[in-house]
């Protein structure tokens, strides 16, 4: 470093400390909004992917959501990938209960598509299972599983169902034999089959096929309004005051877009803030450039008599006030490993600085002499 640059800048410690402290705390603070923003940003496509929107087939006054008799033409419609709900959904949750007796007590027969149409196999709501059988849910066998409780006591074991079908128009009840494969967790007389078997033993007991619950997970939330579009071709939408027999979709989703409304507020709030910031350093680059050249237009002006240029006494300025903010800088994004806040910052101190020092480096010796005349 020039001998007479380090001079110059020691004559006036106290315009050092001020340039550290102020670089140091403007670029401490944009280095901590960009993380805030950015831990925002992540924070907002975590919540656009984990949250989970949860929709049900309910009755058109939406009051119902159970005991539906939704024929297949609804359920093929929930599963078709190319003209219906397939490509949209996932988790899809279909049952078919049948009051049942049996060795194991009086209760009920329920056909499921899955884990979690059942909160007691559920694992997510602390709920458990296990079939020996593999890919229990999707199998055509005549199989079962059995509370656990009571498992030990009928494992392996064919037990006879007497199975009826509510909506049969006459009679309706039949004797299955079911073959104990595994268990769920909990106690009590209630039995799980697989749903395509429930279909079959609804098919032989009403000659047509019904689905009781209907549910499922929107795939992408991103693209729950297009999901809706298609859906509203085959399904209604609530309406409470209406008194026909048809089927509505309720699409619990309010929850979901006000929670990234907020976010997405907050995200715009954050990310205004940072031109503010660059700003403030462009200022403060400005104003430390101002207190820095003032009263030395004399010195600047008897250097360029003695021989310096206008772009070497340019240079020689910037370097005097720019040492302090860049080690304030660098200190700040060695610290917190941000490269790029930091560069930022100090380009805006950079050009504040300049704006500053242009002027009084630029006055000629003789327009000085001149003037002072």
């Amino acid at each position: 470093m020039d001998g007479m640059i380090l001079k110059r800048m020691l004559r006036r410690p106290w315009l050092l400390l001020v340039s550290f402290l102020v670089s140091g705390a403007l670029c401490l603070l944009l280095c901590l909004l960009i993380g805030y923003r950015d831990r925002q940003a992540e924070h907002l496509e975590n919540v656009r992917n984990s949250y989970e929107i949860r929709a049900v087939v309910t009755d058109l006054r939406g009051t119902k959501s159970d005991k539906l008799f939704l024929s297949r033409r609804y359920t093929d419609f929930l599963r078709d990938e190319e003209n219906g709900l397939g490509a949209y959904i996932k988790d899809l949750c279909l049952t078919k209960s049948f009051p049942a007796s049996s060795p194991i007590g009086n209760g009920k027969a329920t056909g499921v598509t899955g884990e979690r149409c059942a909160e007691a196999m559920d694992t997510k709501m602390g709920g458990a299972w296990f079939s020996e059988v593999e890919n229990f849910f999707e199998s055509e066998e005549r199989i079962c599983l059995v509370p656990a409780s009571v498992y030990d006591d009928y494992a392996g074991q064919t037990l006879i169902f007497n199975l009826t079908d509510e909506y049969a128009l006459e009679g309706g009840s039949s004797d299955y034999p079911l073959r104990v494969v595994g268990w769920y967790k909990g106690d009590g007389i209630n039995i799980y089959i697989p749903f395509p078997t429930s279909q079959t033993i609804a098919g032989h007991l009403a000659e047509a096929p019904s689905v009781d619950t209907a549910s499922f997970i929107v795939k992408d939330n991103a693209r729950v309004d297009e999901m809706l579009e298609i859906a509203y071709k085959k399904f209604r939408r609530v309406d409470p005051s209406s008194m026909e027999t048809d089927f509505a979709l309720t699409v619990y989703d309010k929850q979901y877009k006000a929670t990234i409304a907020s976010m997405e507020q907050n995200l715009r709030r954050t990310s205004l803030l940072l031109p503010l910031i660059a700003l403030l350093g462009l200022g403060a680059g400005f104003l430390l450039g101002l207190l820095g050249t003032r009263g030395e237009v004399r010195t600047y002006a008897l250097m360029r008599t003695l021989g310096m240029n206008g772009f070497g006494l340019f240079c020689s300025v910037m370097i005097e006030q720019l040492l302090a903010p860049l080690l304030a800088a660098a200190v700040v994004g060695l610290v917190f490993k941000r490269p790029a806040p930091t560069l930022i910052f100090f380009g805006c101190h950079l050009v504040g600085c300049a704006l500053a020092v242009l002027r009084p480096v630029s006055v000629s010796p003789t327009r000085l002499l001149r003037d002072q005349e």
